[in-house]
Formats: structure tokens, C-alpha cells, sequence
């Protein structure tokens, strides 16, 4: 009897075979891919003895008209495009504000104004409506750096058409015009699907082959403990790696944390001067300082190079239960039970406070502009953007823009803070001498009711709650991944939830630990964070594929509660921190 593979590879060339039209795609997309690979003498080859094209002249006549910048040509071939009628006006406003980019980075505003007003304006649509008056309120830039940057625009010769042209593809039925790198994108479909289906996954990408099937060793995975630290001499609630892997910071009942060197597997430094149990700790962004919270109500700063106590913070009239970085490396936020959350500099002044969440545990995305805070049954999501710029100042200078001031904001503790600027709709001046004032009036009045409307909304709060995720149990701990979509939540009953933030629902839930009494952390892990690992209170690190929700394994140990466990993001080990004193 043929071995399964064999006999499945069979079946499948048999169906292609079989089926001309699917036969006729295969083709087409091994010209396109040799075309993109630079093989265009065997791409025409291929073409003339199978008889299939690549794309009809017309098609290839406008991707050319669109990539040379020939706007009003390009038009003129959609109706040969089989572009379904509902998007005709869609494709055109595209392919329109594109023109309109590149007259105003030509500094041709008359022209560019002549676009708005008599190509887009008249096409547009109630969901354009925006995209419109962030177009008007372009012309007012004084650089085309700035332009760029506001519009998120590439540029003429920074590829600007080639995304424009993507963005029209989509409107254009594949048959007529086959997707950028086809059979490139199925091929990576085809390798996703097989590491989706590989328990204990940790290849990387380089060393998948397309030539055979992909499966990894459990033997590669890191499942049995190759250091046990013993340092020290009470519970351990908290451990870490830094961002380089190269060290292991770690959080005690005993009042101490030790930064560990996980080369050598030898303590570097022991950091004492909290007078209670330290519940958390976090390495800045360079991986040269150490926070610490404790349960002393107090925050400490340390040299992870020496050793040295930097800084202590006061403010929590509690535990502080939780701290996370800004990226920028000169912030911080701490939570507490007291029912305060703090923004703070290096300096150890309040920059801005969150009253009334009596928090847990917090996480500030990578990129700095959300915070997510946990209390009780919520997981809430906050804005950052406004406080990137955000100080403190003794005499406070108000900055003036478009003639106005800003205004000042002051808390309990009579700090001083500079809010960022508001600016105004006060548009006229800002038009270059060479526009005509008509076109630009008009142009603004026609606007002017939406602008109001987004400047109300985006000027509520400095740090506005934007969603409050609901759990039916209390949340004891939070991890979020990288990408900030994604975010686990560690609950009281027995489960650890996996959320997608953009989705605002839970996707996967993961079971088989033991919590009850005490605060469990779990983390991502692996290759792309395939795994889901986690503490247990019967001395267990439970592990979970991620996607699967599959549970992998139940390592021993330990033999106290495990209470936190970390992946090092540079190296294939994890660290486990237990009641037991030791990890």
C-alpha cells in the first residue's frame, strides 16, 4: 500500500489536471512569479506554448498608466476593468486624491485646490467625508515633509503608486488582475497551515522547507529545568528577562530583588532597601535600569550596571502591585490598590494620575499609546498619545498656536502640567498668497461643520478611557503581546483567557491549571508566541498551544506555588518563579 503523502500528493496533481480552470490560474501564477523573480524570457516562453496570458493589454496598459503617474488616461480604461458599479466612484476617488498628492508635492496648490474641488469633492462619499478634510487641511503644510508625514504618504519616488495601484486591485476581480505575488502569498499559507498544525512549534522560518512536510521535536522544547537559583529566602512573586535575554531580574516575598546573568547562571546583584515584599519589577527599554514595586507603598529605581539605588518613589498610600515603562525610557506608570494610578519622570514627579481603578496589574504597548489596567472584572484601555509631550514646570510656559493659548491643568497635588496644544480651525491665513481666496473659502465652508465635530470629540480627556473589556470573574494578572492585540488575562477561576483587542472578544480559553487563593501570572512563549504558559498553585508550569488551546504539558519541580513564569524573548529558555524560594 503507497504511503498517505504519496497518495494525497497524487490526488491533488490528478485534480489540477482535471480541472482546466484551475490548471489555466497554476500557470498564470508561475508567469507572474517568474516575471517577479526576473525571468521574463521564460515567463514569455511559458505563456506561448500553455496559451494562457498573464493579464489582457488592457490591463497591463493601465497598470502602466497608473505607475507612470498618467491619471486622467488610466480613467478611461476602468470600464474595460469589470469593476462592479458600486465601486466605480471608489477606484476613481483613489486614483484622484493620488493626483491631488502629487500636484501638492509638486507645490502646484492651485491646481491640487482645482482637484479637491471639482474632481473629489463631487464623487465623494458619507464615509469619505473625513479623508476630505484631512486632504483641505494638507494644503496648509509647510513642507512636504509634513505633508507626508500627516497623510502617511509615501511620495512619488518612495512608491506611492505602486500602493495606490494594490489599493485599486482590490476593486478589480482577481481574474482580471491577479494579486501582487500570488503564488508567493499561498505559499505562505501553505507553511502557516503546517505550523499551525505543529504542536511544539520552534523552527524558524529559515529553516522550513517547502520540499517535505514541517514538524518540530518535542525534544526542542525547553521542558526540563537546567538551573535551580536558590538566593533567595522567601517566596519568589515575580521574575523577568531583560529585552536582550542576557539577564533575569527577579521579585520577592523577602523584601530583595536579584538580577541574575543567564550566560553564567551567577547572581549579579542583590537589591535591598524595600521594607516589604517586592510584588514586581520591570526592565527599562535599553536594559539599564531595574523598577521595583513594593508592598512598602513605595517604587524604587536601580543601576542595573552597579547595583545602586537611584530612586525612591512616594506617592501609593498601598501596595503597588504593578509598573510598566513608556518606550521613550524617561517614563513610567505605577498601579496600586489604593485606587491611583501614576505617570511618572526619573525624577520622581507626578506628570498625570487615574483616580478611582483600584488596580492589579497594568501593561503599556510597545509603541507607548495605550495603557491597559486591570481591576476586578475589567480590563480597561487607555489613550497615551497626549501625555508624550507632557511635563511638569514650576513658572509653566503656555504655548500660543494660531494666536490662541493653550490651556493649564492642575491636579490635587498642585503639580503643573502643560497640556499639548489645541489648535484651531482658524484656516484662512494658513492658505498660501497664491491661492485663490474664493476657491479656498468655499473649500472651508464646505467643511467647516465636520471640523468642529472631530475637534470636539478629540479634545474630551488627556488620557481618555477608550474600551472596557468585561470578564464574568475577577482578573488576577495581565500579559499583553507585542503586537498589542492580543492580551491574556489570568482569572480567579481557573482560567486564563486569551483576548483579541481589535475583535474586543475572547478567542481562546485555556484550562487544566489550579488557582484559587493566590495571584498566578502567565506569558506568551516560543517562535511568534506559539505557547501559553502559566503558574499553578499545585507547584505545576502548565503549557498550552496557543492557537489550539491545546494543553502541551505539566512540568514538575517545584514544590510550592508557582507563581509567575517568563519567556526569554532572545533565547530558548523560560524562567519560573515559585513560593518554594526559589526559581
Amino acid at each position: 500500500m503507497k504511503p498517505s503523502s504519496e497518495v494525497s500528493e497524487n490526488t491533488f496533481s490528478t485534480k489540477i489536471k482535471e480541472n482546466k480552470s484551475i490548471n489555466d490560474d497554476l500557470v498564470r501564477l508561475i508567469i507572474q512569479s517568474l516575471e517577479t523573480l526576473g525571468f521574463n524570457n521564460a515567463a514569455n516562453t511559458l505563456q506561448n506554448e500553455a496559451g494562457v496570458m498573464l493579464e489582457l493589454p488592457t490591463v497591463t496598459k493601465f497598470r502602466n498608466l497608473v505607475l507612470d503617474g498618467q491619471w486622467d488616461q488610466s480613467e478611461e480604461l476602468l470600464s474595460f476593468l469589470n469593476i462592479p458599479t458600486k465601486d466605480n466612484s471608489i477606484v476613481k476617488f483613489l486614483l484622484r486624491k493620488q493626483k491631488f498628492m502629487e500636484l501638492l508635492e509638486k507645490n502646484l496648490i492651485n491646481e491640487a485646490l482645482k482637484v479637491l474641488r471639482n474632481e473629489l469633492q463631487p464623487i465623494v462619499n458619507s464615509t469619505q467625508t473625513r479623508t476630505l478634510h484631512k486632504l483641505s487641511s494638507l494644503i496648509m503644510c509647510n513642507s512636504i515633509e509634513d505633508i507626508k508625514a500627516k497623510e502617511d504618504w509615501l511620495g512619488i519616488e518612495g512608491g506611492s503608486r505602486k500602493v495606490v495601484l494594490e489599493q485599486v486591485r482590490q476593486h478589480i476581480p482577481s481574474s482580471v488582475m491577479i494579486p501582487e505575488n500570488r503564488l508567493g502569498y499561498l505559499l505562505d499559507q501553505a507553511l502557516e497551515y503546517q505550523k499551525s498544525k505543529c504542536l511544539y512549534h520552534y523552527s524558524s522560518d529559515e529553516q522550513i522547507s517547502l520540499l517535505e512536510d514541517h514538524t518540530c521535536n518535542r525534544t526542542d522544547f525547553p521542558g526540563s529545568a537546567s538551573h535551580v537559583f536558590e538566593e533567595h529566602s522567601d517566596e519568589v512573586w515575580y521574575v523577568c528577562f531583560s529585552h536582550n535575554g542576557k539577564m533575569l531580574a527577579s521579585a520577592s516575598k523577602d523584601a530583595t530583588a536579584i538580577i541574575w546573568d543567564t550566560i553564567n547562571f551567577k547572581p549579579v546583584h542583590v537589591l535591598a532597601g524595600h521594607k516589604e515584599a517586592i510584588s514586581h519589577c520591570t526592565w527599562s527599554p535599553n536594559d539599564t535600569k531595574l523598577l521595583t514595586a513594593s508592598h512598602d507603598k513605595t517604587l524604587k529605581l536601580w543601576n542595573v550596571e552597579n547595583g545602586q539605588h537611584e530612586q525612591t518613589f512616594f506617592k501609593h498610600n498601598e501596595a503597588v502591585s504593578s509598573c510598566s515603562w513608556l518606550p521613550n525610557g524617561q517614563k513610567f506608570i505605577s498601579g496600586s490598590v489604593d485606587k491611583f494610578i501614576y505617570l511618572w519622570n526619573l525624577k520622581g514627579d507626578v506628570l498625570y494620575k487615574w483616580e478611582n481603578i483600584r488596580c492589579h496589574d497594568l501593561a503599556v504597548s510597545y509603541d507607548g499609546n495605550l495603557m491597559y489596567a486591570i481591576s476586578d472584572k475589567k480590563l480597561m484601555m487607555f489613550s497615551l498619545k497626549n501625555l508624550n509631550n507632557i511635563y511638569p514646570t514650576a513658572t509653566p510656559t503656555l504655548p500660543v498656536v494660531d494666536g490662541n493659548v493653550t490651556s493649564i491643568n492642575s491636579t490635587a497635588d498642585n503639580s503643573n502640567f502643560v497640556a499639548p496644544p489645541v489648535f484651531t480651525n482658524n484656516v484662512h491665513n494658513a492658505y498660501p498668497n497664491n491661492v485663490s481666496n474664493n476657491v479656498s473659502t468655499n473649500l472651508h465652508n464646505d467643511l467647516n461643520n465636520h471640523t468642529h465635530t472631530m475637534e470636539a470629540e478629540e479634545s474630551n480627556s488627556l488620557a481618555p478611557l477608550l474600551e472596557t473589556f468585561m470578564e464574568d470573574h475577577p482578573i488576577t494578572s495581565l500579559f499583553l503581546c507585542e503586537d498589542k492585540r492580543y492580551a491574556l488575562v489570568t482569572l480567579a477561576t481557573q482560567e486564563i483567557h486569551l483576548w483579541d483587542l481589535e475583535e474586543k472578544k475572547i478567542v481562546k480559553r485555556y484550562i487544566g491549571h489550579k488557582q484559587g487563593r493566590f495571584i498566578i501570572r502567565s506569558c506568551f512563549g516560543g517562535v511568534k508566541k506559539g505557547f501559553v504558559l502559566s503558574g499553578s498553585e499545585d507547584s505545576r508550569i502548565y503549557v498550552w498551544h496557543r492557537e489550539r488551546g491545546d494543553l502541551l504539558e505539566y512540568l514538575s519541580g517545584h514544590s510550592g506555588c508557582v507563581s509567575c513564569v517568563s519567556w526569554n524573548p532572545k533565547f530558548n529558555m523560560f524562567a519560573s518563579a515559585s513560593d518554594d524560594h526559589t526559581i
